[in-house]
């Protein structure tokens, strides 16, 4: 296995680890997730894709679905600090 050594502000630091703990994972494990997200290939974005699909439709959703509203909510989640209240 190989190792990167990374220098982060501590704000930076301080988020990734409330959020890590939030999915009950280490720093390192939340990090590492992220990043082989970002460097999947075409093909296996595609498989994950379709592995995913398999489950649309198969749940009833309990709430405001419309494009507005998701909107909202991602607005909301991707300015949250994500910090251990």
């Amino acid at each position: 296995m190989s190792h990167l050594n990374l220098e982060l502000p501590e704000e930076t630091y301080q988020s990734i680890v409330a959020t890590a703990k939030k999915f009950g994972m280490s720093a390192e494990d939340w990090v590492v997730r992220r990043l082989r997200a970002l460097s999947l290939t075409d093909e296996e974005r595609k498989a994950a894709k379709e592995r995913i699909l398999k489950y649309a439709g198969s749940c009833e959703s309990a709430g405001d679905v419309s494009q507005d509203a998701i909107d909202r909510d991602l607005a909301t989640e991707y300015s949250a600090t994500h910090e251990a209240t």
